[in-house]
This record gives structure tokens, sequence and C-alpha cells, in this order.
């Protein structure tokens, strides 16, 4: 049973990264290439769901502090490192535990 939740725990985190890697992408390929270039509307169009989920307290922050930034993608780059380290811890602790 436990092999089968540290497969599924390391899976997950494989994941994480991947979505990582692309929310990193489409933020490079934001500054250099045209918005209607293909990869780039692909990319963000796999990114957007996570990110508007942030867009709301990103606004609020920002329209208070008059910043003209939108902070949404950077809320969700560290919403899923977060995630993705509690993920390692519990990998972590159920190898101290020996449930590996």
């Amino acid at each position: 049973m436990s092999g089968i939740v540290l497969t599924v725990l390391l899976v997950i985190s494989m994941l994480l990264q991947a979505y990582s890697g692309i929310m990193f992408l489409q933020a490079i390929m934001s500054w250099f290439v045209s918005p209607m270039n293909r990869l780039y509307i692909f990319l963000r169009r796999i990114t957007e769901p996570f990110v508007s989920i942030f867009r709301p307290l990103a606004m609020r922050l920002t329209s208070r502090m008059g910043l003209p930034i939108d902070l949404a993608f950077m809320f969700a780059v560290i919403a899923l490192q977060i995630i993705a380290g509690f993920i390692q811890w519990i990998i972590r602790n159920m190898s101290m535990l020996g449930m590996i």
C-alpha cells in the first residue's frame, strides 16, 4: 500500500515540476515573443487556469500599492513550490519512518 502512495506522490511531484517548467517557459517567452506566437498561446492556455486563481489577490494588492504589475503569476509559482515542498516533505518522512 505504501508503495502505491509513494508512486502517486512521486508522480505528482514530477508533474508539479513539469508544470513549474512550463510556467517558467511561458514567463520567459512573454518577454521575447509575440503574444500571437502559437507556442506562447498554448502555454498560456495551460498556465492561465492556475494563475487566474491568484489574480483577485494580486489585483487587490497591486491596486492598493499602485503597482502596474500583475503579481498573480508570482503567487502561482510560489504556491506550486510550497505544494511541491510539502509533497517532498511527506516522501522524506515516509522514508525516515520506514514506510518505503
